[in-house]
């Protein structure tokens, strides 16, 4: 709101140079009805989005970030896509591309954009993180452990991966190794409820259900949005 109004201001400093709020003796050849002010004004706004529009890639990739943020997933493949378009060596713009692929669930060009992301060097965890959960969502639970795990070799405190790591040995029933990877996220972040609530389910699969009635209690006084198992 502050730079609509620093806009506003702004422009009404061009259209009345000089203008110190005082009262003025109208002139006839200086006059200007209030037509002519609005269509000044449009005029103005117009130019002024014009010259703030995204032009460089990383113009297009910073709208594309943003877009990813605010949920906006068609704009912000739209904006990496031109960014990429003008200059293809952005891992930047793969990873928000892919990322938002992920999120529309297109898993094969999700991975395909993220692997990209990697190739051009790009050493985020959560490139690999959200790569292994495209191939989760194919059932490639291998090449998501395996990803998950790069992951947290980037950043051996991401949560999330260990997280995510976890669900994927869940789906192969690997119920211990599911146990443990649960563990070390709940480790590195107490707060994580799904965490606690899919560990409880991995224990109930091995029959310890002393330990899965905990769990789920734990992860409903976190989250009571959760559903109960």
């Amino acid at each position: 709101m502050m730079k609509r109004w620093c806009w506003l201001i702004y422009i009404v400093g061009v259209l009345y140079p000089g203008s110190t709020f005082s009262q003025q003796t109208p002139s006839s050849s200086a006059q200007q009805t209030p037509s002519n002010v609005f269509e000044q004004l449009r005029k103005a706004k117009e130019q002024f989005d014009k010259d703030s529009a995204p032009q460089t890639a990383a113009d297009f990739a910073n709208s594309g970030s943003d877009k990813l943020g605010n949920g906006d997933y068609d704009g912000a493949i739209a904006d990496s896509s031109k960014a990429i378009e003008l200059n293809s060596k952005m891992p930047e713009a793969y990873y928000n591309r892919g990322t938002a692929k992920l999120q529309k669930g297109d898993y094969d060009g999700a991975i395909s954009d993220l692997s990209k992301a990697i190739e051009l060097n790009l050493h985020r965890a959560e490139a690999y993180s959200n790569r292994g959960i495209a191939k989760q969502r194919k059932a490639d639970y291998d090449g998501a452990i395996a990803d998950f795990s790069k992951a947290i070799e980037v950043n051996p405190r991401y949560a999330e991966a260990y997280y995510n790591s976890g669900n994927a040995k869940d789906d192969k029933r690997d119920y211990a190794g599911a146990i443990a990877d649960y563990s070390k996220a709940i480790e590195l972040n107490p707060n994580l409820a799904r965490a606690y609530y899919n560990r409880g389910a991995s224990k109930k699969h091995k029959g310890d259900l002393a330990g899965a009635l905990l769990d789920r209690n734990q992860a409903l006084k976190l989250d009571p949005n959760l559903p109960e198992q």
